[in-house]
């Protein structure tokens, strides 16, 4: 958890519950010279001065060392729907996420972006779709507390997609997810890889993958069969 805290980690359902900063209510923390800083709390709003326990979290223990925590906590959700759709273009991603939030508003806990280029590194057991370039596959999930209620509200949005000719294939949860979860995997064992963890506005998400794609090919003559540039993530 303190590593959590000193790298501010996100997640997979940070659409849904934010990432661990705004989970957090009180830190203690040791600082180099020795110091013990008592920020620990477990009110969520607290006005009286300063919110220092927010310099820490992030810092990668720059600042000082976490020794204590308290962390608020989410109860497990009773209903969980997922589907996974794929789209043609950046801009119908966009669309995607527009509707989403607009359709499944409170239910929605995950939005997660694949390119078509991370999926050729190696075989996606379970992968529905046709492999095609310049595609994106997006994973959309909600949580809940009432499954009828949230599968009537995902399917409403998936025949909002298919109205708009997106590709939409509901399988089970847990292979659905495996293909997200495999893509860093095969990524990895294809070769050498660095990656960049990022955040961009929206409508710049996949500007950055493009620009670095663009500059490797045409500025360092990187050949495409040898050098794999990707992008994928979460929207929240």
């Amino acid at each position: 958890i303190g590593g959590n805290l000193s790298t501010n980690a996100g997640g997979i359902h940070f659409a849904r519950y934010g990432s661990i900063r705004s989970n957090c209510l009180g830190l203690e923390v040791v600082t180099a010279e020795g110091d013990i800083l008592d920020m620990m709390s477990c009110l969520r709003k607290d006005n009286a001065g300063y919110d220092m326990k927010q310099l820490f979290i992030g810092s990668e223990g720059t600042l000082g060392i976490i020794t204590k925590a308290e962390v608020k906590l989410h109860p497990h959700p009773k209903s969980m729907q997922l589907a996974m759709l794929q789209v043609s273009t950046f801009a119908d991603v966009l669309k995607t996420y527009a509707c989403a939030t607009r359709l499944l508003s409170e239910c929605l806990s995950a939005f997660e972006v694949i390119d078509a280029e991370s999926l050729t590194c190696d075989t996606f057991e379970g992968y529905p779709f046709q492999h095609k370039p310049g595609t994106f596959t997006i994973l959309v999930e909600t949580h809940g507390a009432d499954s009828n209620h949230d599968f009537e509200k995902l399917g409403n949005f998936v025949q909002a997609c298919e109205d708009e000719h997106i590709k939409v294939i509901e399988q089970q949860t847990r292979k659905l997810w495996k293909i997200r979860e495999d893509v860093p995997v095969k990524l990895a064992q294809s070769g050498t890889i660095y990656k960049f963890d990022v955040s961009f506005p929206l409508h710049q998400f996949y500007d950055i993958v493009e620009y670095v794609r663009s500059a490797a090919r045409e500025e360092r003559g990187l050949p495409e069969d040898e050098v794999l540039i990707v992008g994928y993530g979460h929207f929240g």
